[in-house]
């Protein structure tokens, strides 16, 4: 899955409540850092690799399985909903909607302003990569 930013589009994270299952850690705790998973098309998992850097400005970026940037875009992070839209370099608008449900966001990806009209992702964050530095 790509995403892109898609110029106008102004989402940004809004703190709300924690859920009980997130023990009471802030929205950028719950959703910054790295999400990886996979995606599919219709309602069929395939397997195709999908991850998603999720910054606390509400800014993101799609990474490849090789981590290159392939795509930026914005979301939006309230009530253990992700939402967002990016933009693909050919300027193809897609939009995403999924929820959060035991450290695992799945949803829903489709084309311009629809959530759903492509296929379904799941993915989940991976833990903070530090650097031993001698």
């Amino acid at each position: 899955m790509i995403f892109y930013l898609a110029e106008g589009f102004s989402q940004s994270v809004k703190p709300a409540a924690p859920a009980a299952h997130n023990s009471g850690r802030s929205i950028a705790e719950i959703v910054t850092g790295t999400w990886v998973g996979n995606f599919g098309t219709g309602s069929t998992y395939t397997g195709a690799y999908c991850s998603f850097r999720l910054n606390a400005d509400g800014t993101m970026q799609v990474m490849s399985a090789d981590k290159g940037v392939v795509a930026s875009g914005t979301f939006r992070y309230e009530n253990n909903q992700l939402t967002g839209t990016y933009i693909k370099p050919s300027g193809e608008i897609f939009s995403f909607s999924g929820k959060m449900d035991n450290n695992t966001l799945t949803g829903t990806f489709g084309t311009g302003t629809d959530v759903s009209n492509q296929g379904i992702w799941r993915i989940k964050k991976q833990a903070a990569v530090t650097a031993n530095l001698r």
